[in-house]
């Protein structure tokens, strides 16, 4: 019987249920959109993303009028990102997605990252020495 039962807890313990490789999360209220990347893999979109910024472990950028928010952090096989939104003349909440266009010249290089979840939530970055443009979006949203 005990055998049985070490037997039983090892075929439990390896059939444990697993996280995704990589998540993405959209959060929608009128007055904030807050959306929530996680991603394994030693050099994922987040890890590239990092990269791009020439960020180490962490990193923090705040739009000039702070209507943009995106923290970043990392280790070596896994990384994650928040990116919070408030209505501003540079951010356009509409129906159930959000859009902006930050110009700046912080980013010397381009970049483009996308997520899609299998609930259909979704979220595109693009960077370039113009400026950052984010999109999120719930089920049945475009960009």
């Amino acid at each position: 019987m005990k055998a049985l039962m070490v037997v039983i807890l090892m075929l439990l313990a390896g059939a444990g249920a697993q996280a995704a490789a990589d998540s993405v999360a959209v959060f929608h209220r009128a007055e904030k959109v807050g959306v929530l990347l996680n991603e394994l893999g030693a050099y994922g979109r987040i890890q590239q993303f990092m990269d791009a910024v020439g960020a180490e472990g962490r990193y923090r950028w705040l739009s000039a009028d702070e209507s943009v928010k995106i923290e970043c952090a990392r280790e070596d096989v896994r990384a994650t990102c928040t990116i919070r939104f408030l209505p501003s003349e540079i951010v356009k909440i509409q129906g159930r997605s959000v859009k902006a266009f930050v110009a700046t010249k912080e980013f010397q290089q381009s970049f483009e990252m996308a997520f899609e979840s299998s609930m259909e939530d979704r979220f595109n970055l693009v960077l370039t020495p113009e400026g950052i443009e984010l999109w999120a979006g719930k089920r049945g949203q475009q960009p």
